[in-house]
């Protein structure tokens, strides 16, 4: 019998990454969520190699980080990726500009 590895994801360089089923399980959510922000630009940032999808644990942790809210009432920072959100509090947006 062979052994199988039981680690996750990919490591290159020192960065470990997740292919998209493994970042969907990581975060909880179906693989169509994230194929869905990818075509919108939203959600944790990817890398491509070749035809490969492939997320950056770190990029994960961060964006994870940038989602936590303390009311569910908070609107939260701008965009991380500069895309202005119309549903934003007046500050943020005037942040944004400036």
């Amino acid at each position: 019998m062979s052994e199988r590895s039981t680690s996750v994801g990919l490591s290159t360089g020192g960065r470990s990454y997740l292919n998209e089923t493994e970042a969907a399980v990581l975060l909880n959510l179906s693989k169509r969520t994230l194929q869905g922000w990818r075509l919108r630009g939203e959600g944790p940032k990817f890398q491509k190699f070749g035809r490969s999808v492939r997320y950056a644990t770190a990029t994960i942790k961060a964006w994870l980080e940038q989602c936590e809210r303390t009311s569910t009432s908070a609107s939260g920072p701008p965009d991380p990726w500069g895309i202005p959100n119309p549903n934003a509090r007046s500050e943020f947006r005037e942040e944004q500009q400036s």
